[in-house]
């Protein structure tokens, strides 16, 4: 779909109007609706009907960011980035403007997100990693997880070191963190770093491996800990790093070699027994038990001790 359409969709955006404070409290819910409308729609992958209904949100209620913010989203997944840009900009201005007025939120901080996906997704990596660092700078705290975006950007580039430097405190990070570090360690000819991030990679996320590798996940019947560690999460981590596995193919093959050494195979088969338990377990203490098993699986300190084995097991120079 052309970005010439989409603009003809929705030109109401830009419009102003003066209007009495109960038509205004009338706009703004009618607005609220419409948001809430076209965010279902675009979940639901509508994007034209959802366009329209955030376009008239927008124009409803043209002082709030939201709108903008929302028509940004549903631009990009239709791969408008002109026009998911201008809407960013627009959520930012209004963003800022209502900070300056006392009223700030983190729209700021999601505006400057959306801004930075569009330049992830027109492949402009040394402008995405402006983009990312003006997000940190706006919140050190991360909300937006752009430490983990800003690592892959740098391992795109070749940078393994500026990669890791960047990636959150492991010891707490999700499983796409753990997988970048691998590949960044493999580059920097760290063998026994590549094979205990491996290793902790697919104790985070045992759906990781199937779906580098092209399979569909397999149905392991868990749903144990948050979103990250889940068969969506993963495919999702590998569309991400589609750019630089295609430039790095070995890269995969050796993570696939750590992956399927025994000791590998056969904790993140206790994992998945473990998670599985703990799904179905309603005794609370029982619960404590299984929680405290499964965390000290996922100890990086012992992960790092069982590296020499795996190395051993692999009989392959990973420098």
């Amino acid at each position: 779909m052309s970005g010439d359409r989409g603009n003809r969709r929705i030109p109401w955006h830009r419009r102003q109007r003066t209007v009495s404070r109960g038509v205004r409290r009338s706009q703004e819910d009618r607005a609220d609706e419409l948001l809430l409308d076209a965010w279902k729609k675009m979940q639901d992958g509508d994007y034209v009907p959802a366009l329209e209904s955030a376009g008239e949100a927008v124009y409803l209620d043209p002082r709030r960011p939201d709108g903008y913010l929302l028509l940004g989203d549903v631009h990009l997944r239709e791969g408008n980035l002109s026009e998911a840009r201008e809407a960013f900009e627009g959520a930012r201005s209004k963003a800022g403007r209502r900070a300056r007025d006392g009223g700030g939120d983190e729209t700021v901080i999601e505006a400057l997100g959306g801004l930075a996906r569009c330049d992830l997704m027109a492949g402009a990596w040394e402008q995405a990693i402006g983009s990312l660092r003006r997000v940190l700078q706006a919140d050190e705290t991360d909300p937006l997880g752009v430490r983990q975006m800003l690592a892959e950007v740098q391992l795109l580039l070749g940078l393994p070191d500026a990669c890791l430097e960047a990636l959150p405190d492991r010891a707490s990070a999700p499983a796409d963190a753990w997988l970048v570090a691998c590949f960044a360690s493999l580059e920097l000819g760290r063998g026994r770093d590549a094979v205990a991030f491996a290793h902790g990679a697919l104790l985070r996320n045992p759906y990781l491996l199937a779906c580098l590798i092209g399979e569909a996940p397999p149905d392991f019947g868990i749903v144990h800990g948050a979103e990250e560690g889940g068969a969506g999460f993963a495919s999702d981590v590998v569309d991400r790093l589609s750019p630089y596995l295609e430039q790095r193919p070995d890269r995969l093959n050796t993570f696939s070699e750590i992956a399927t050494t025994p000791t590998v195979m056969r904790e993140v088969s206790q994992f998945v027994d473990l998670a599985r338990s703990l799904n179905q377990e309603d005794d609370d203490v029982a619960r404590e038990s299984l929680v405290l098993r499964i965390a000290h699986l996922r100890d990086p300190g012992r992960i790092r001790g069982e590296a020499a084995q795996v190395l051993v097991e692999l009989e392959a120079d990973l420098t």
